[in-house]
């Protein structure tokens, strides 16, 4: 890619310069503490990458988010890893957005002759991990430059992109032959009906306070901040449609109803929900504050008042989110 990451070594008995000598576990960090280092920059009490544009926080606060999400993930999908039918056997691997590098690390574990490279626009991974894997700082919305082509090239959560067609285009073109794409995404809004379809801009930009926190109106008002910064909210239907039109094929997309909140009757279904509400809450500043400070021109006030409200409106209601699992092959 076109940015050299600052290397960090695996499997190395010297501690590297974001650890001390209270780091434990030789696979799982033990904390989550955020790393001090020159990839961090604060900006409305909350901190973000100097290495991407992306407007999502690389805190502490956005570390338990990150552990929710996995729970979640791993809970809704029968802790399946992915479900495209690739074999991992000998197969080099390629992870969008590693975050805390859970999901390199258990795919490591399915198979230690697979090669797995996680990339992340934050140094947030375990330091101490098998040979197979390895962690990369970049900015997967940059030209990629890698010299080997993958079997396999992952994508969790990926919530905002400068450019989906381009990202799409380059895992076409970084993928061998018969190689598979795959997607697992989260839909950032809980669902109590139908979105919004009033594209009063005026509206979404500066709603009454009757209207402020309607879930209905969450998706398009974040869209419509997003791309005042010129990024794209990924969305399933998107990633299907732009696979279709790369040319993959034997496309596929699954959809799981994930409950918000404890409402289900069914156990597994009311554990599901209660783990989604509790992500949601802990991702939701991280999520919309930028977006909506520099993108919206709100108020940090005005921005609290929308995310309680929003809470406090969702709780009442029975609604419910989708994770998409859309995969292709080239």
């Amino acid at each position: 890619m076109t940015t050299t990451p600052p290397q960090r070594e695996v499997i190395s008995p010297v501690l590297s310069p974001w650890q001390d000598s209270s780091y434990g576990s030789p696979n799982r960090p033990e904390s989550t503490e955020p790393v001090e280092d020159i990839s961090d920059y604060e900006l409305h009490g909350r901190k973000y990458s100097v290495l991407s544009s992306r407007p999502l926080p690389v805190d502490e606060n956005e570390l338990i988010h990150q552990k929710l999400l996995d729970a979640l993930f791993k809970l809704a999908l029968d802790r399946k890893n992915y479900l495209c039918p690739q074999d991992i056997h000998k197969a080099r691997v390629l992870d969008l957005n590693s975050r805390l590098g859970d999901w390199c690390l258990a795919v490591g574990d399915l198979d230690d002759t697979c090669e797995i490279i996680g990339v992340d626009i934050a140094p947030i991974q375990p330091m101490w991990v098998a040979p197979t894997v390895r962690f990369e700082i970049d900015d997967i919305d940059d030209n990629w430059t890698w010299g080997n082509r993958f079997h396999l090239i992952f994508a969790r959560q990926l919530t905002y992109t400068r450019n989906l067609l381009k990202l799409v285009s380059q895992c076409y073109n970084q993928l061998e032959p018969g190689g598979w794409l795959e997607f697992q995404q989260l839909s950032v809004e809980p669902h109590v009906g139908s979105p919004s379809r009033d594209r009063d801009d005026e509206r979404l930009r500066d709603p009454k306070d009757e209207h402020l926190g309607n879930p209905e109106d969450m998706l398009p008002t974040l869209k419509m901040a997003i791309s005042e910064l010129n990024h794209q909210l990924v969305k399933a239907e998107d990633i299907e449609c732009v696979l279709q039109a790369q040319g993959f094929q034997n496309v596929k997309h699954t959809t799981i109803e994930i409950p918000f909140g404890s409402w289900p009757e069914d156990e597994r279904k009311k554990h599901l929900g209660i783990i989604r509400q509790a992500e949601f809450k802990a991702g939701l500043e991280g999520l919309i504050l930028k977006p909506f400070i520099e993108g919206l021109k709100w108020s940090t006030t005005r921005v609290e008042q929308y995310q309680e409200r929003l809470l406090a409106k969702l709780k009442s209601q029975r609604a419910v989110s989708h994770l998409s699992i859309v995969y292709a092959q080239k």
